[in-house]
């Protein structure tokens, strides 16, 4: 009786266990048919979301500004809700309201985000499109200015020239045209940049080539005549010379001292330069020329940036010359600035100047010592054309070339007869 008991039990409990069994997997199988069913939904909504997006790789123009709501229509259709729509750029979301301008130059990721809820469930869908910035922006020239030299003055074409681009920066400009320094006319000059994707930029100016005024003309000619003079004084200067140092070395237990013992020091020419000591006064100059009448309305006035842009390039024919660069005294420039007016106001052109002398009598007269001196003086229109007049003489470029002077001042002021008048005190 026990034994029938225990097998119905056994029998009622695998009855049990099949049913439930089979409901499980029942359960199991309506689940997993579920969620495929899903799934496959799910993915037919999505490519039913893809057939929205409208699209395509293009290229623009560099600078080309969208706003983000124009690149949402370029990019899907317009029935769609564009709250639901995210643009990024780069990697970085743009809001709606911006409008976006496209700076850099090559590939541009531009990625649009369509997220819509469709029966309970959000489904986001993202296509990325490349928007291509083609640079064809034309650098920018500045500094086009017509200019005007004299015969034989040296000029940098490309000088106050510059050409910039908002991509590679500045760029390096190419002048081209026939042109003579050595000849009267004009020019026309033509200058060209390109930048690295070949979008070039041309402009021209004019270069107006002046005979040399008669007055320069002479000069130069008096100069040439100067040095066959100078080479009879200077036997006579280094006789006086020595005479002046015997009397010295013999009037110096009383007390007394010679004023001619350092006369010709640094001095190639006294039309030249005028170098002399701190008890020194330099020797007998040649006879200045003839004062002209000078002009009752003309203004004249200093020029202290012709005076800087002087000391500048005087400066760098000194480092082309392995020669260490002066330093500018503004105590020397006072000096220098005083004598060059003087000339200018009397029309005078001389190493004595009708009103202050000599470079030394002026030097006293400021109350400034030094060991050696000397003094360049020029004529002319512009600061390149002075130096370049300098550098063409032997003994102003011996001056202006000299290791030993340490310090300069320079003085410019404006002359009816020359345009400026230029006026260099050297001192060590």
């Amino acid at each position: 009786m026990k034994e029938r008991r225990s097998y119905k039990r056994e029998k009622i409990l695998k009855t049990i266990m099949i049913t439930i069994t089979t409901l499980l997997l029942s359960v199991s199988a309506f689940t997993a048919g579920g969620i495929i069913r899903r799934a496959q939904w799910t993915s037919e909504k999505r490519k039913a979301f893809e057939n929205f997006f409208i699209g395509r790789d293009k290229e623009i123009e560099y600078g080309t500004e969208i706003s983000i709501i124009e690149l949402k229509k370029q990019m899907l259709k317009v029935d769609l809700s564009m709250e639901n729509v995210k643009i990024d750029i780069n990697g970085e979301e743009q809001p709606s309201d911006k409008v976006y301008k496209f700076l850099k130059v090559d590939d541009n990721k531009i990625k649009c985000t369509l997220t819509e809820a469709v029966e309970g469930e959000k489904i986001s869908v993202a296509k990325t499109y490349i928007y291509k910035v083609i640079d064809t922006v034309k650098p920018k020239l500045e500094g086009l200015a017509d200019k005007e030299i004299t015969v034989g003055e040296e000029i940098d074409l490309k000088a106050g020239i510059v050409a910039t681009d908002p991509i590679d920066g500045d760029l390096e400009v190419e002048t081209s045209g026939d042109f003579n320094k050595d000849a009267s006319g004009e020019y026309t000059i033509t200058v060209t940049a390109k930048d690295k994707n070949n979008n070039e930029v041309s402009g021209n100016f004019k270069v107006v080539v002046k005979d040399k005024p008669a007055e320069e003309q002479q000069e130069n000619n008096s100069n040439k005549d100067n040095k066959k003079e100078n080479k009879s004084t200077s036997n006579n200067s280094n006789n006086n010379t020595n005479n002046s140092n015997n009397n010295s070395s013999n009037n110096q237990s009383s007390g007394s001292s010679s004023s001619g013992n350092n006369s010709s020091s640094g001095s190639s020419s006294s039309s030249n330069d005028q170098g002399s000591g701190s008890s020194t006064t330099p020797s007998t100059p040649s006879t200045p020329s003839t004062p002209s009448t000078p002009s009752d309305t003309f203004v004249y006035k200093s020029l202290p940036s012709s005076a800087s842009s002087t000391f500048s390039l005087v400066n760098e024919k000194r480092t082309d010359a392995g020669v260490n660069a002066l330093t500018w005294d503004s105590g020397l420039a006072k000096v220098a600035e005083a004598r060059a007016m003087d000339l200018a106001k009397t029309g005078t052109f001389s190493h004595t100047t009708p009103n202050l002398g000599t470079p030394a009598q002026t030097m006293a007269k400021y109350g400034y010592s030094y060991s050696s001196l000397a003094e360049n003086l020029a004529g002319n229109s512009s600061n390149s054309g002075a130096v370049t007049a300098w550098m063409n003489s032997s003994g102003h470029k011996e001056n202006m070339l000299n290791a030993k002077y340490k310090k300069t001042g320079i003085g410019v002021v404006t002359s009816p007869k020359y345009g400026k008048i230029y006026c260099q005190i050297f001192t060590n």
